[in-house]
């Protein structure tokens, strides 16, 4: 690749972030954090392109570990699409989808498509996907990708299950999938590398889980940006050197708050833990939701990992289990996957361990399987802590399916009658 060659989205997207970090550098250092993550993530994706390095798309639900130990550029088009939906700039790749995938698919499973069909960017060299469990509409996205434009494409089997027998045979899946890359890449495996990679993903997640139970405390020493920033920088760029000591840095921030008494906002009320999606097109809603009804986040499943490191010390096979542990338990999956006693039982630990008095379901309209169970979630919410769940149908990337002003309207409804 010529090395002045422009990368379109990517490259407009880092230099966006970039300017708005250095911007929030120079007029309010405080809050140049928020978009830290965004910016390390894409720019690793920018710079990766530039050198001319293999480009792995890989799908949301596969912890990131395995391809960063690897020479190669990565790109989660659906954390992509957050970012991207951030700067308002998902809109044109999601209509270019909807010209050739239904209406009623999510938003982040349209934006890959329209991404590869726009000729934006480069294409990926291959590409990895699994089954969420249940969204079926990703592993279609992606075949349909690898039918349409002949990109080399491994997927990864998952079993429903989560047991040693799945966690050996998903282990063994990504063996071959190792395989496959060595051979797209034309690259030996590192598995030293793998070690130091989940070395950082350890030490990330030793502060992540340090983190989460500051946000026990009453008032929550995070605000709710600072509460979702975090974890989704866990998922995105789980494995990445600067991780650690970005969260190192924020667990310190809460401690501090926490050891004074004071809460990640000044009038907290309402503790809130949202049950599914959030608001990447739009996260002023937080800073309103917090300012007018002092209703912070303290939790938010889809952003947590279960408190297991992997275990980096042993063999081969030790490491692959781990991240096959890990990828049987990803958030999403875990929540959607098996009974609905499961997902019912986690949101209400959850409620009750962060001091919960409400449970937020902002519903994505392409997750249907969410709604065939919230009303039976709901209703053992409230039978085991007496606390109400508001759930409504929006998109977190796509503003057409409900606005800003539509959304504050619902949630204007729910906190008065609340209150």
């Amino acid at each position: 690749m010529n090395m002045t060659q422009r990368i379109d989205l990517i490259q407009d997207v880092y230099e966006k972030l970039k300017t708005t970090w250095e911007d929030l550098d120079r007029k309010d250092p405080a809050k140049k954090w928020t978009v830290e993550p965004a910016l390390i993530y894409i720019k690793q994706a920018y710079e990766g392109i530039k050198l001319g390095k293999p480009l792995i798309w890989y799908f949301i639900g596969l912890p990131p570990e395995i391809f960063r130990a690897m020479d190669v550029a990565i790109l989660c088009p659906e954390f992509a699409c957050a970012v991207v939906a951030s700067l308002g700039m998902a809109r044109k790749y999601l209509e270019i989808a909807e010209v050739r995938i239904t209406q009623e698919f999510c938003a982040a499973n349209k934006f890959p498509a329209g991404l590869a069909f726009s000729a934006d960017t480069k294409l990926p060299d291959m590409m990895v996907y699994a089954p969420a469990h249940p969204c079926d509409a990703a592993s279609t996205v992606y075949a349909n990708l690898n039918h349409c434009l002949k990109i080399p494409s491994f997927y990864l089997d998952l079993p429903y299950t989560v047991d040693e027998r799945a966690v050996k045979y998903v282990a063994k899946e990504l063996r071959k999938m190792i395989s496959f890359m060595e051979t797209q890449t034309n690259q030996k495996f590192d598995w030293d590398r793998l070690r130091e990679v989940i070395g950082y993903s350890n030490q990330a997640l030793a502060y992540t889980t340090k983190i989460n139970e500051l946000k026990k405390i009453v008032p929550s020493p995070l605000s709710t940006r600072g509460a979702f920033t975090c974890g989704a920088a866990m998922l995105g760029l789980a494995g990445a050197s600067e991780l650690p000591e970005y969260l190192k840095h924020q667990y310190e921030l809460a401690q501090k708050k926490a050891e004074m008494g004071k809460g990640g906002i000044p009038n907290e009320k309402i503790r809130c833990i949202w049950i599914h999606a959030g608001f990447d097109f739009d996260t002023s809603i937080f800073d309103w939701l917090e300012s007018k009804y002092g209703a912070v986040a303290v939790a938010r499943l889809w952003h947590m990992l279960l408190p297991e490191p992997i275990d980096n010390t042993g063999d081969e096979a030790k490491m692959l289990e781990g991240i096959a542990t890990r990828t049987l338990r990803y958030p999403m999956a875990r929540q959607g996957r098996g009974p609905v006693s499961d997902f019912a039982d986690e949101c209400i630990s959850i409620a009750r361990d962060y001091k919960a008095n409400a449970v937020i379901s902002a519903g994505n309209n392409g997750c249907r399987y969410h709604w065939a169970v919230i009303q039976l979630v709901k209703d053992r919410i409230y039978d085991e802590l007496g606390i109400p769940t508001l759930s409504f149908e929006m998109s977190q990337w796509d503003p057409r399916v409900a606005s800003t002003e539509t959304i504050k309207a619902i949630f204007d409804q729910f906190f008065e009658s609340l209150v």
